[in-house]
């Protein structure tokens, strides 16, 4: 036996024949003598006494995961850890390093980017941009599943309305064809391969599914099949620009309804030491598969801003301006919206975010049958509820409830519409 361990021995002795002796001060002690080991056993077999105890127990048992180079053991105790004290910058920075060494490299960003609102000097700062650019580099392919039964008063966003007027005669809207509850499932998922073309180019090829299914006729199941091929170029802090083709075929009841092609321009960079900005561009035709719609082009311009104001709070907002052609002026016109949000993260777990849209549609034309030029106004909140300690291999559960309001100069487009969505979510 060693001197160290002597040493190690009877100062642990010491202590367990004292009578302030505790298994935390004796796990430390051997933790400070690299002995991880016969702390880890102490650690996993001891019952804290308080809160306090229960956050310095995990503390210690990351740490002595952490130099047994066992990231994997170490996430669900630093999980546990940013739970209990989520105002903790070390605490999250312990859970994105053990991310990234056991690469789960989307949640590594996500922490690694919420770090950057609780930061003040520029050199650890740069350190936090610099594991950022990292994981956009090295990831090779990604992933993101979702599944979601969704209750919804109006699922098919029809009109309350039981008449419309045409060329001044009420006329009668059948009852099928207005408001109606229905309850749905919502599946999407998705895969992208990015291929490395060089030091700092990426290609892109992907493919994903967005599928809504009600099983009735209180709402049509909506099917959108999207592929994309495009080009990724990084840079310093967090750079990225891309251009993506896409194309996407959508069915409505089973039925092709239209098959969308277009490009997406996006570039993204980090923004001082807390925000982050993204701007895109989009221009597509969608072609319709159905007698009496027209060819449309859409052009759509897009800029959003995060800032973190702490590893625990992060507010973000978006805006963006649609301008849409087609030889039917009817349907014709142009968009504007704008959204905001924020989410929190309470000790204990809980997870909660908040995100208002308001938006306004203007059409260039008169209604055909109606003879109203068709403006609408709509509103859209959501309230998100989840919990990061309720985790199953890798799923986390996800609670939405959102409200939507849409006011138009046309009745037949009014409507409103709660919905309820019951989920699992996950990114690869």
């Amino acid at each position: 036996m060693t001197i160290s361990r002597i040493l190690i021995v009877l100062l642990c002795f010491f202590w367990s024949s004292t009578a302030w002796a505790s298994p935390l001060n004796t796990a430390e002690a051997l933790i400070e003598h690299q002995d991880t080991q016969q702390a880890i056993a102490l650690l996993e077999d001891y019952t804290p006494a308080s809160v306090a105890e229960q956050e310095r127990r995990l503390w210690a048992l990351a740490v002595a995961y952490g130099r047994e180079q066992r990231p994997r053991k170490a996430l669900p105790v630093l999980e546990k850890l940013v739970s209990l004290n989520p105002r903790s910058a070390t605490y999250r920075l312990e859970l994105a390093s053990a991310l990234m060494a056991a690469e789960q490299d989307d949640r590594a960003h996500y922490h690694f980017s919420l770090l950057r609102g609780s930061v003040d000097d520029p050199e650890t700062a740069a350190a936090l941009d610099a594991r950022l650019e990292t994981l956009n580099r090295r990831k090779s392919w990604q992933g993101f599943f979702s599944f979601a039964l969704t209750p919804e008063t109006n699922a098919a966003r029809r009109t309350a309305a039981d008449s419309i007027v045409i060329g001044g005669l009420p006329i009668l809207i059948d009852p099928a064809a207005r408001e109606q509850s229905a309850t749905g499932v919502r599946v999407i998922l998705g895969g992208a391969l990015l291929p490395r073309l060089g030091k700092d180019t990426r290609a892109r090829i992907g493919l994903s599914f967005d599928g809504r299914f009600f099983g009735s006729d209180k709402a049509f199941d909506d099917v959108t099949v999207t592929g994309r091929l495009g080009l990724v170029t990084f840079g310093d802090r967090a750079r990225q620009i891309s251009a993506t083709l896409h194309t996407a075929q959508r069915w409505i009841d089973g039925n092709r309804y239209s098959l969308t092609s277009g490009l997406t321009l996006r570039y993204g960079q980090l923004i001082g030491q807390s925000g982050a900005l993204l701007m895109s561009a989009r221009l597509q035709q969608i072609d319709y598969d159905r007698p009496g719609l027209r060819t449309a082009r859409e052009t759509r311009l897009q800029m959003r801003y995060a800032h973190n104001l702490s590893p625990r709070f992060q507010l973000y907002g978006s805006g963006y301006v649609e301008d849409r052609s087609t030889p039917s002026a009817a349907d014709a016109g142009s968009t504007l919206g704008l959204t905001v949000g924020t989410q929190y993260l309470f000790t204990g777990g809980l997870q909660i975010g908040l995100e208002v849209e308001r938006s306004r549609l203007s059409r260039d034309g008169p209604h055909p049958l109606l003879g109203i030029r068709r403006q609408d106004e709509r509103f859209y909140t959501t309230l998100r509820v989840s919990n990061r300690n309720w985790q199953a291999r890798g799923f986390t559960p996800l609670l939405e409830l959102g409200f939507e309001r849409q006011n138009s100069s046309l009745a037949l487009y009014e409507y409103d519409n709660t919905r309820l969505s019951i989920g699992l979510t996950r990114a690869f």
